[in-house]
């Protein structure tokens, strides 16, 4: 019981000090030493003890501890929704400890790091059913993110945002951190409700946010935009981003250039060479050239990689861009661009989506003949994506292309 004396003494410590640093690091699931002392607890020990130290105002603080204990002993069973319970009635006990502290801004730090655990338990709990963080959710877990995301949003960003008490502009820097930890769950879950809401507070007080958590926030903001078709203003988010993450962070610059990238070619941009990860060379030749059949031997040459960065259905959106340029290359060709037939661009469809000569045709890959049927269906799926500027007489078989700037 000594471990356990001496850790209620480092808590009383933490706050008589204020110290916000070491009040989140004897909260957080990610301190082994903690953890490893206390998952032999069992719960009526873990409230036995937790009893004796209730005192006026800090019976709040203490009930937070407790379930912070509660979830570590829960975890030592391998039950992760429970310990995923525990660790949101942690959360809702600090908002009401820092709601009874008026002005106090240290506990925060601690509030910040109980959201993380959150995500971690949420993310391991589908780990153990077997599902990904891309794959969809199913409604046990839902209910579980959503429970989170409201006390995020509803109960912690708002709350935090409407204080006028003194302090309150300190406790605005925890916005955006707790905000891209919303981000993550909803991009997890597909719940995007509160995202809106969250990012028109987060504008108003990013200036007072951390370098990393501005990083992370224009991530997550530029992947909002991509969802919603704004590739141009994705890309300045994902330029930022990208100027602004530290070098040694490797995998969030891989994630980072991934998208922009893909936003970059998505715009009809060309990244530089330089900023041209080596899964993306094949891809970006195909397009240039219209070569469909290069096209798809690079999509499902990277295929893994693609579904691993959760960008596999944007690749897939380059189709378009390629068949774009492809039938570019073709208008350039043809003498006469008044009468344009459907079967001189299918013609070039056929060609293309043929490997050329010298090169070899995967195993698994069908003999597939476009006729004119489907080329019309390509140009009036290119003409509403407002890639080409021009219309269809079905009747007549043939394409009518403005004079001027076809091509968009």
């Amino acid at each position: 019981m000594g471990e356990v004396f001496e850790y209620f003494n480092r808590v009383r410590n933490a706050f008589l000090q204020e110290d916000g640093k070491e009040f989140a690091l004897l909260l957080s699931l990610r301190n082994m030493d903690i953890v490893g002392s206390f998952q032999s607890l069992g719960f009526l020990q873990i409230d036995v003890e937790t009893q004796k130290q209730l005192e006026g105002d800090l019976n709040n603080m203490w009930k937070a501890v407790s379930s912070h204990l509660h979830a570590v002993a829960t975890l030592h069973e391998s039950t992760l929704k429970d310990a995923f319970y525990h660790k949101l009635q942690c959360c809702k006990e600090l908002r009401n400890f820092v709601a009874d502290l008026q002005g106090v801004v240290w506990p925060l730090k601690a509030f910040e790091q109980c959201f993380f655990d959150l995500r971690l338990l949420f993310t391991r709990f589908r780990r153990s059913l077997g599902e990904e963080p891309g794959d969809a959710c199913g409604k046990e877990e839902t209910n579980l993110a959503e429970s989170a995301l409201n006390l995020m949003f509803q109960e912690t960003i708002r709350a935090l945002n409407n204080d006028r008490t003194e302090g309150s502009v300190s406790k605005k820097m925890y916005i955006m951190p707790i905000t891209n930890h919303l981000f993550a769950l909803a991009f997890q879950t597909k719940k995007f409700a509160f995202l809106k809401q969250g990012m028109t507070t987060v504008d108003k007080c990013n200036k007072q946010s951390k370098k990393a958590h501005l990083v992370t926030y224009n991530y997550y903001r530029a992947r909002y935009l991509v969802m919603e078709q704004n590739y141009r203003k994705a890309r300045s988010y994902l330029q930022i981003a990208y100027r602004e993450c530290p070098n040694y962070s490797t995998k969030n610059l891989q994630l980072i250039l991934t998208l922009l990238i893909l936003v970059s070619l998505l715009e009809g941009v060309y990244p530089q060479e330089d900023m041209v990860l080596p899964e993306f060379v094949r891809i970006i030749r195909a397009i240039k050239m219209g070569n469909l059949c290069e096209y798809k031997d690079a999509l499902r040459e990277n295929q893994k990689f693609f579904i691993r960065c959760s960008v596999y259905s944007l690749v897939e959106k380059l189709k378009q861009r390629t068949l774009r340029n492809l039938f570019k290359r073709a208008y350039d060709l043809l003498p006469n661009k008044q009468l344009l037939q459907i079967s001189q661009f299918t013609r070039a469809l056929n060609i293309s989506a043929k490997p050329q000569e010298g090169e070899e045709q995967a195993d698994d890959v069908i003999d597939w003949e476009y006729e004119d049927d489907e080329t019309e269906c390509v140009f009036v799926d290119l003409i509403a994506s407002k890639l080409i500027k021009g219309r269809i007489e079905f009747n007549r078989k043939i394409v009518v292309l403005k004079k001027e700037s076809p091509f968009i």
